[in-house]
């Protein structure tokens, strides 16, 4: 059994909840149906950005950033797969989160 102050113990009680808290968000947030309409169909990419900073919220949180939007008034709605210009954005945030400097907010611009 490992003992405590192991680095293994001590990295699996701090992950053990991240998944937990991730479907509970997710539920919150009724992503799953918004991330399962059906491909390319025309969608609001405000929306979808708003939605990829809620998902991607614990990735800001934890490396203490922010994401800063700058949209454009009435844009045309975009025509794509939206669950994967969702994923595009929340891997775009979470890296940006991940390798940008600490307390740099991420400024998104559409």
């Amino acid at each position: 059994m490992p003992q405590p102050g192991n680095a293994r113990l001590d990295r699996t009680l701090r992950m053990s909840p991240v998944p937990f808290n991730e479907a509970q968000r997710l539920e919150a947030l009724d992503a799953l149906d918004i991330l399962n309409s059906p491909p390319e169909q025309a969608f609001d990419i405000e929306e979808t950005l708003l939605l990829a900073e809620q998902l991607g919220s614990n990735e800001l949180t934890r490396f203490k950033t922010r994401l800063e939007m700058v949209i454009e008034p009435e844009l045309p709605d975009l025509s794509a797969d939206r669950s994967q210009v969702a994923q595009m954005l929340v891997n775009l945030i979470s890296n940006a989160a991940r390798f940008g400097p600490d307390d740099t907010p991420i400024t998104a611009a559409a």
